[in-house]
């Protein structure tokens, strides 16, 4: 019987961790959820970040790549800002750059 308290309680210990992991992973990702502009941004950010380790190592495509990161970043500032950016400049930041082999 004693056994079975302590698993038990170790299963109700365990599971409100969880719980407490989870709503705070939740809430800390809440403001860029908040803004589907912010959260399309930082993926072009990752995956320009991704192209530009694998694609090329020429030195002109990492500058088109470093740039079109930095335009990104830019522009979510400017969200975090509360200024508001039509959705054709998102769009256009995250085209891959001309100088992109694909």
């Amino acid at each position: 019987m004693r056994k079975q308290t302590l698993v038990m309680t170790a299963l109700v210990a365990s599971l409100a961790g969880g719980v407490a992991i989870v709503s705070s992973r939740a809430f800390a990702q809440a403001p860029a959820a908040a803004n589907p502009k912010i959260t399309q941004l930082q993926g072009c950010i990752d995956h320009f970040r991704e192209a530009r380790k694998g694609w090329s190592q020429e030195p002109t495509t990492q500058a088109a790549y470093d740039e079109k990161i930095a335009n990104a970043k830019r522009l979510i500032a400017t969200l975090q800002g509360g200024t508001d950016v039509p959705q054709d400049k998102i769009d256009h930041a995250c085209k891959s750059p001309k100088a992109a082999p694909y």
